[in-house]
């Protein structure tokens, strides 16, 4: 028997505890973008859930909307295009103003040590995190010149 995806379980049971009911399209949206560990360019995850399942556009971003609003995905900005990815994991990014490419960095140790010292001192228990430094690629500066 193949397990869930850790991503995959994490969305199944975020819908379940905040009430959001799965058709079998719902969860292939799901399937689709808990398939990935880098964001999904809203349309592109609308079209090839739509032209997949046969739901349509219209039904796609509904739900879209319900999991922002219930916090089970994270919306970024990469260019002029909007993403999103699942909130279960803390993720750090640079992502370019000019191209929209997206660079995935580590976590500087300091940063968990601060977060340690964050909950300690104002009683939060902290969850994931998401940092978006935006800036101007390498490949952009290059091709101003």
């Amino acid at each position: 028997m193949n397990p869930i995806p850790h991503r995959l379980r994490y969305a199944l049971s975020a819908c379940a505890v905040a009430g959001i009911r799965l058709t079998p399209d719902r969860r292939r949206f799901l399937e689709a973008l808990a398939s990935r560990s880098t964001p999904f360019v809203v349309e592109e995850l609308v079209q090839s859930t739509s032209s997949t399942t046969g739901a349509h556009e219209v039904t796609c971003y509904r739900f879209l909307t319900a999991l922002e609003e219930h916090g089970i995905v994270h919306r970024i900005t990469l260019g002029q295009r909007r993403a999103v990815l699942l909130s279960c994991e803390s993720i750090d990014y640079l992502v370019c103003r000019s191209c929209g490419v997206l660079v995935s960095v580590p976590e500087p140790p300091e940063l968990k040590s601060w977060q340690r010292r964050l909950a300690e001192t104002t009683g939060f228990q902290l969850g994931h995190h998401w940092h978006e430094l935006e800036g101007v690629c390498p490949d952009c500066q290059q091709s101003a010149l």
